[in-house]
This record gives C-alpha cells, sequence and structure tokens, in this order.
C-alpha cells in the first residue's frame, strides 16, 4: 500500500517463534500494542507518540516498536505511582517498589512463591526499620493491590468437557465494571506480571 501523507502505517503482520521449538507464527501488528497496554487509548496514543518522535513518523518497524518501548516504561510507571499515591505517600511507593526486585527472572510465578518472596519483603523492610506500604502488609492484600493496578493477571484452568481442561486469562482492566470496580483475584493460581509493567520494572 502506498503512504499516504499524515496516515501513520506499519507493517501488518509481525512474525513470531513460540517458546519450546513451536511452529512460528505471525499476528497483526495492532496486538503488539494491545499487549504492552491495559487497552486505554491514552496507552496506545502514548506508544504512537513515542515512535513518532524518534521517527520520521510515517512508517514503523518492529524495531521502532520494540526501541519505543524504553520510553513507554517510563510511562507505565507514572500511571502506576498516581495510582498509589491514592493509597500511599512518595516514601511509600519508593519501598513498595523494592518488591519488585524480588522477582527478578520470573514473570509467570506460583502463589507459593508470592507468598515466599512477599515474606522475604517484608522481613527486609522490618529489618530495615522501614514502614510496610499500605495494602502491601499481607499476602491477599498484595496480591489484590498488584491486581486491582493491572500489574498482575492470573491463568484459571477449569474442566471445559470431561477430560478436556481449559486455561482462561484474568486481568483486572478486562473484568471491571460499573456493578464491579473491583474484581477479586483469585488466590492459589498462576500468575504473571503484565508485559508492560515487566519490561518498566526489569522483571524480565
Amino acid at each position: 500500500m502506498g503512504k499516504k501523507p499524515g496516515i501513520v502505517t506499519f507493517h501488518n503482520k509481525i512474525p513470531h517463534k513460540n517458546r519450546k521449538n513451536a511452529p512460528s507464527y505471525s499476528e497483526n501488528a495492532f496486538v503488539e500494542f494491545l499487549r504492552y497496554s491495559s487497552y486505554k487509548p491514552r496507552d496506545i496514543l502514548t506508544m504512537l507518540n513515542e515512535m513518532v518522535l524518534a521517527t520520521k513518523g510515517s512508517h514503523f518497524s518492529h524495531d521502532d516498536f520494540l526501541g519505543m518501548l524504553n520510553s513507554y516504561s517510563g510511562y507505565l510507571e507514572g500511571e502506576l505511582k498516581d495510582y498509589l499515591l491514592i493509597y500511599m505517600t512518595e516514601e511509600n511507593y519508593e519501598d513498595f517498589r523494592l518488591f519488585f526486585d524480588y522477582f527478578h527472572g520470573m514473570r509467570d510465578f506460583s502463589y507459593a512463591v508470592f507468598k515466599e518472596k512477599h515474606l522475604e519483603y517484608i522481613h527486609y523492610l522490618k529489618d530495615a526499620g522501614r514502614q510496610i506500604p499500605p495494602e502491601m502488609d499481607t499476602v491477599q492484600r498484595a496480591l489484590q493491590l498488584l491486581y486491582d493496578a493491572n500489574v498482575i493477571g492470573y491463568r484459571e484452568t477449569f474442566v471445559s468437557h470431561p477430560g478436556k481442561s481449559e486455561v482462561r486469562v484474568h486481568w483486572s482492566f478486562k473484568e471491571r465494571t460499573y456493578a464491579n470496580v473491583r474484581p477479586n483475584v483469585r488466590m492459589n493460581e498462576t500468575y504473571m506480571f503484565h508485559l508492560g509493567y515487566s519490561r518498566a520494572f526489569g522483571i524480565w
């Protein structure tokens, strides 16, 4: 397709390689934007604006997208901080941020691992004479806060048919409604950090 003045274009398909030597596949480029967002228009516009600033602004490659994620990470953390300052002070937030240091290299984790890392984190703060940030004092409250903030989601495995199980991925931003503004996170599931926050906090 020819380029039109003022129209943003990028390759329609992005090639991917699956883990464990599974067949490679391609998907619509816009899926990449959604994957790093919380489905908010502001997230998508921020990514596009960052790419325009870093390029000539008329044609983007996947490398341009990957390069943009570094600056986008700063935006995401700023969004998270603004949200959390409703619950905590600036000093609390700095202590909250330390929690992610316990998950380097672990984008996916079990409930047991979360409990273990949370205990290590609490012990560190107490030994250092630092205050435990609000909503982070128990495993359940910490898990719920991270889910509310869209930092983590979880996978639920359920039996769909006799002898067949399926996996459903849950994110707060997808499940939140006017009738349920704070959907509950389930305990004892498998959890994963949102790709955007995983990158922002150097988890992977």
